[in-house]
């Protein structure tokens, strides 16, 4: 190998440590970090609280609505239903609304013990640092060997990286919908409760595509710590490849339910459900 390759592959690992420098320190615990930054933020809280009191009065508003049409104007429903159903239903959509937060963090914590669970027998590692030795070895071999080494580290950091930016998509996703599950909830007040079961489908399958993710980089991250330059490189290779992809997309029939059906779909349905719901009959 030429001088000009060398240096051009020294090049690469250095600018492999520096990714490290920056993703690095949060690459392991990537999804806590995201958990974190966005349900601890004070915008998160406050729009959480906001949608809380609006779906406390949007509540209202509706069971005024639903009381006047069916027992005053008697323009809907059956005036001959017992009262106390509607009653029922007002306590229940006022208990989950007021419960939103609550019932938000014991699926996030279901979520993490779950995975905890599953992997405790494993140790912590540290993808970052092991990177960072692999890149650290990669300089002293020779030839085309350094070559193919340094392309696949590189690989495998632009996953790790891809992936970094998948968990903060991940949790957008779980943070919007802790702030929307307030105003579906009012959909309790109907009989069919068709949206509330729609969207809270989503919300379940979202926390489970999440633990699934979580688990698959888990599974990536002790492969990959198992990663050296010997005869059994390549199968390990070909294995943490298999799980980042697993852990960079859900798997496909969590993709059927979670976006398909998913939570675009739940609030473009919500958004012309809030205006029109006191005008329908």
């Amino acid at each position: 190998m030429n001088w000009i390759t060398k240096n051009i592959m020294g090049a690469i690992a250095d600018c492999i440590s520096g990714i490290l420098d920056v993703f690095g320190n949060f690459i392991s615990n990537i999804f806590d970090l995201v958990a974190d930054v966005n349900l601890n933020s004070g915008i998160v809280t406050n729009c959480s609280n906001f949608t809380i009191l609006f779906g406390l009065a949007f509540l209202g508003l509706a069971a005024g609505k639903q009381i006047l049409d069916v027992y005053v104007f008697q323009t809907s429903g059956d005036p001959d239903t017992e009262p106390l159903q509607i009653v029922v239903r007002i306590a229940q959509a006022c208990a989950v609304i007021c419960s939103s937060t609550w019932i938000f963090n014991e699926f996030l914590k279901f979520t993490q013990y779950f995975t905890s669970d599953l992997l405790s027998s494993a140790a912590e590692n540290d993808v970052s640092s092991h990177m960072k030795s692999l890149v650290s070895m990669v300089i002293d071999l020779e030839g085309n060997r350094m070559i193919g080494y340094t392309i696949i580290l590189l690989l495998l950091l632009i996953g790790f990286v891809t992936f970094c930016v998948v968990a903060g998509i991940r949790g957008a996703e779980l943070t919007l919908m802790k702030i929307l599950f307030p105003l579906f909830a009012v959909d309790l007040l109907t009989t069919n409760r068709e949206r509330w079961r729609s969207f809270f489908t989503t919300y379940v399958i979202t926390f489970m595509s999440y633990s699934i993710q979580l688990l698959c980089f888990k599974m990536c991250s002790m492969t990959f710590v198992t990663l050296d330059y010997d005869g059994n490189f390549s199968i390990r290779f070909i294995t943490v490849i298999g799980w980042m992809v697993m852990m960079i997309r859900a798997p496909k029939w969590m993709e059927k339910f979670a976006y398909s059906s998913g939570l675009g779909g739940t609030v473009s349905s919500g958004i012309r459900f809030l205006p029109l719901y006191l005008l329908r009959k």
